[in-house]
């Protein structure tokens, strides 16, 4: 069977969209449930293949999975092999002017495989290169995907850790308070008895001032008890007589 232009190049767009585990791209960043039973490396490949011709029928190539996997390994070949001479920063210029290949610092004979590959009608560098560069698009996709899931993760670890941060905040709040009530309340009680003592200092300064004055009074009555009786007075007759 020969293969045509259109053929390969839906074979590329068939074999990219497959995937390696023939569940399609999107399924090579995706991994495998826990639950399934591990599948053998010659059964996953024999169903990707399967699955190529599958999608190639359908669309009106009659092509056998073997013939899909010989002509896909043959292109990869190609196009491996001239990446691996002119180097993947270089080999896609040298593909659109391939002047610049005399240019190149190669030895001859490299210059001249890479020459008959470049004029080959079997290489579909460009479908290839187009291939690789959609595949990791999809690739950056599951990557950046997986960032996302990282950065979720990380929000979600900080706001907890923010709000264990602020709880252990208020309750330093809370002691600081309590050992400020707590000195206020030693204060308090100091002056308490500071006010206290002063109050029985000033009855022990009072008790001098009692005596004195006790001292006073036995003094006044000493006094009297010395003083001369004095003696009745008896009004006189002439007096009385003229009262009366």
């Amino acid at each position: 069977m020969k293969w045509t232009d259109g053929m390969v190049r839906l074979l590329i767009q068939v074999v990219y969209h497959v995937g390696d585990d023939g569940g399609g791209a999107e399924a090579k960043g995706k991994k495998p449930a826990a639950a399934s039973a591990p599948v053998s490396a010659l059964l996953q490949k024999k169903g990707k293949w399967k699955s190529v011709s599958g999608a190639m029928m359908e669309k009106g190539f009659y092509v056998s999975p073997q013939q899909c996997e010989d002509k896909f390994n043959d292109l990869n070949k190609r196009y491996k092999r001239v990446n691996d001479l002119l180097g993947k920063g270089t080999a896609c210029r040298v593909v659109e002017n391939q002047a610049l290949l005399d240019t190149m610092d190669l030895s001859p004979k490299a210059k001249e495989e890479a020459r008959k590959l470049l004029n080959s009608k079997h290489l579909f560098f460009r479908e290839m290169k187009a291939a690789e560069l959609e595949e990791q698009r999809v690739a950056y996709q599951c990557r950046a995907f997986q960032l996302e899931r990282q950065h979720f993760k990380w929000l979600r670890f900080s706001t907890n850790k923010e709000r264990e941060m602020e709880r252990m905040k208020l309750d330093n709040e809370r002691l600081c308070l309590e050992n400020d009530r707590m000195l206020l309340l030693l204060r308090q009680t100091e002056l308490e008895l500071a006010h206290g003592g002063s109050g029985g200092g000033g009855s022990s300064a009072a008790v001098p001032y009692a005596e004195q004055q006790l001292m006073l009074q036995n003094t006044n009555t000493n006094t009297n008890q010395r003083r001369p009786a004095e003696q009745p007075h008896i009004p006189n007759a002439d007096h009385a007589s003229a009262t009366a």
